[in-house]
Parts: structure tokens; sequence; C-alpha cells
């Protein structure tokens, strides 16, 4: 499902980037690794938050996020730069960004496999908030793996020219 939902907003960021007007100045600013770190931890926490709204703020981070990826992608081919630079700029640090939400999202939309579990009598795993816990761990450090990344790693990777 997190995968189903964020390939969503991939295609609509994507069909839909002509509706918006894209800020060169913005695009062009180097971030430092902790203004990516906190931009990522807040879009984690909100897709993490979904395990108490029952999977609806998983879903609509994870549809925002790949929205937002799908624009700046179509954004960039529109701006003239090829696939390999497109993939220069985002594939060292999307290869740990992107999973880390994708495991989010699994956790934020847990609560609904565990309701549904409760309703229905199933078997409700003993460990289950041990393995949250983990998950939600584990998607955290890759965040923080990713800022650092993007901050030190994806300039060396995209070289303007």
């Amino acid at each position: 499902m997190s995968v189903a939902t964020y390939t969503l907003g991939l295609v609509l960021g994507a069909s839909l980037h002509s509706a918006f007007t894209f800020a060169p100045e913005r695009e062009l600013a180097r971030l430092g690794v902790g203004e990516i770190l906190v931009n990522n931890l807040r879009a984690l926490a909100v897709v993490l938050a979904g395990m108490v709204t029952l999977g609806i703020l998983t879903f609509f981070g994870l549809l925002y996020n790949g929205a937002v990826t799908g624009y700046v992608i179509s954004a960039a081919r529109d701006r003239g730069l090829s696939w390999i630079d497109i993939a220069r700029a985002t594939v060292p640090h999307g290869i740990f960004e992107v999973p880390a939400l994708l495991l989010a999202g699994v956790v934020g939309f847990s609560a609904l496999s565990r309701l549904w579990e409760m309703l229905t009598g199933r078997m409700v795993m003993a460990n289950y908030w041990w393995i949250v816990l983990c998950m939600g761990m584990a998607s955290v450090g890759l965040v923080v793996i990713a800022a650092f990344v993007e901050a030190f790693l994806t300039p060396l990777f995209f070289v303007k020219g």
C-alpha cells in the first residue's frame, strides 16, 4: 500500500507539474545537513503519525512526497536536464530516503491491519509493538544517512556543466 500510494503521488506530481510555477532560486539553493534532516524528519513524522489516524496521515504524507518527487523530476526535464543528470541528483540520497518513507508507510498503515485483526478475531502478533518500533527507528536511521549523503555526497555526483 505504501508503494502504491507513493507511486500515485509520483504520477500526479509528474502530470500536474505544469500547473505550478518552478522557483529556480530555491532549486539552486544548497541546503545544509541540518535543514535537510529537519525537513525529512518532518515528512517522516507525518507518515509515521498515520498509526494514530488509521493510515490517513500516512496516505496523504506518502502521496504528497511522491507528488513532490514527480513534480521535481518533470520540472527538471522541462528545464533541459537529462535523465542521467536527474539520476545523479536524486539517486545517491534517494536510495536511503525513499525506502525510509516507504518503511514508515508500512508502520503508518499497520494500525489498519492491527484493527482489522482485532475486529475479525485473528491472532495478533505478540511482538507487534517491538516490530513497529524497530521499523520506525530503521526509517529514522535511513533518513539521517540520506541527509548526510544529500548534503555532502550528492553534490559531488551532480556537477553542473
